[in-house]
């Protein structure tokens, strides 16, 4: 304890760690085997769909069901935000 200091006060040591560098290309190829997986599906949907209004429907289910999952987790992430903020 420092000369002068008060006794009532505790001090805490805090021991800060080096980030260690994480490699990136595993994650990022499955993110981009999938996309391509997907992009495909939906190539091949719309070539052996019945007609045009199908794929138009089938292309705006995919993108309502995109849109609704990136809405739901950041409403998620935000609660906890709030959550954590008090």
């Amino acid at each position: 304890m420092r000369e002068g200091a008060c006794t009532s006060c505790v001090c805490v040591c805090v021991c800060v760690q080096e980030a260690v560098p994480t490699d990136l290309y595993p994650s990022t190829l499955q993110n981009a085997l999938v996309t391509s997986a997907a992009m495909g599906t939906i190539l091949a949907a719309g070539l052996a769909s019945p007609s045009a209004a199908f794929s138009g429907m089938l292309t705006k289910f995919g993108l309502a069901s995109i849109c609704g999952e990136w809405l739901t987790l950041s409403v998620c992430v935000r609660m906890c935000e709030y959550q954590f903020r008090f």
